[in-house]
């Protein structure tokens, strides 16, 4: 199915798809929680909330989805994770090299024209030629991360994509390379329903809490997985929850996409949250009308509220208020229209 459309393929997820999967035995992973399915309560992690006034309000109002996907790595359609690996340790392994060279040369350079410059004037000629050469090359190597566009790209690569789920066709993309050379080895396609969704809590060498994660393995294999980090910064185990929440709603068809300000110029590209939007009467750009302390106040109120789900309450979907955000003139329009139903 090409991108580009706002259709959904035949080979979406939903929900419901759970309940027909085939039986998997879960994996025995240490320190790792089974978590719910369809469980659904509405919340975002604080990564795709807090601090997102300026992001929102800097943005362009009629950000199509390829534009907002070059923004957040996220659009209507697909979550984008890259890895920059190759062009961080390829620059960092020729500046080494690089210098090295030079050094040698140089060195190299200083004690053989002590031994042989005095004798031998010819073989020095030969000598220094190629000490030069050697240090010209090390230089090159130095400068290569300096140099204008393309060529650094030509030699370290750039940024390239790693996981993909895909909210448009219902697939979970996992693109593998060659260690250090990030050369693409072979690219992983899977339904996001073959995944088991896990909460794990990230342990120190020493034994201390270090934040925690959620990995999602595939029912058959646990060397096909992925997991939140490179997606969101999960700041606690609440954060840990509500992204489990947040994915499942954003991949589930049957649901609206999250409503978070990373999604507000292209929730209506996507068919079912035009249909939702429109019913629930939620306004355009529901988060660009709030001033920043509005949005931190609305911030707040949700890690509230997932701090007391993960606390264990059984609370209903958190709700979001979008009558306060209505202009004077929609809710005149709004009362008249609910006046007109109601006669």
């Amino acid at each position: 199915m090409e991108e580009s459309s706002n259709t959904y393929a035949k080979t979406v997820y939903r929900g419901s798809l759970w309940e027909e999967q085939s039986p998997y035995k879960p994996h025995t992973l240490s320190g790792m929680i089974l978590l719910p399915h369809r469980d659904y309560r509405n919340v975002n992690p604080s990564t795709y909330t807090a601090d997102m006034y300026h992001i929102i309000h800097n943005s362009e109002d009629d950000l199509d989805d390829e534009k907002c996907l070059n923004s957040y790595q996220f659009n209507s359609k697909i979550i984008r994770t890259v890895t920059v690996s190759r062009s961080l340790i390829l620059p960092m392994m020729a500046t080494i090299c690089g210098l090295g060279l030079c050094l040698v040369s140089i060195l190299s350079l200083g004690f053989e024209s002590y031994f042989y410059y005095s004798t031998n004037s010819i073989k020095s000629v030969d000598f220094i030629s190629n000490y030069v050469f050697l240090a010209l090359a090390g230089l090159f190597l130095f400068c290569i991360q300096f140099m204008p566009p393309p060529i650094p790209k030509i030699f370290f690569g750039g940024v390239v994509p790693h996981i993909q789920v895909s909210r448009q066709t219902g697939m979970v993309t996992i693109w593998k390379y060659v260690p250090i050379l990030g050369i693409k080895r072979k690219t992983i396609i899977i339904p996001f329903s073959e995944f088991i969704p896990y909460l794990h809590h990230l342990v120190t060498p020493t034994g201390t809490g270090a934040g925690w994660n959620v990995i999602l393995a595939h029912k058959d294999s646990r060397r096909i997985s992925f997991g939140a980090i490179g997606m969101a910064n999960l700041k606690s185990r609440g954060d840990a929850l509500a992204f489990w929440d947040f994915l499942q709603r954003y991949m589930d068809v049957e649901q609206p996409l999250p409503d978070s300000p990373v999604f507000e110029t292209v929730r209506h590209l996507d068919p079912t949250t035009k249909a939702y939007d429109g019913t629930v009467g939620r306004p355009a750009k529901y988060w660009k009308r709030m001033t920043k302390a509005q949005i931190d106040r609305r911030s707040d109120e949700m890690a509230m509220y997932i701090e007391r789900l993960a606390n264990g309450e059984d609370l209903p979907p958190f709700e979001f208020d979008y009558e306060a955000m209505l202009t004077p003139h929609e809710q005149k329009q709004r009362k008249r229209a609910k006046k007109n139903s109601d006669a």
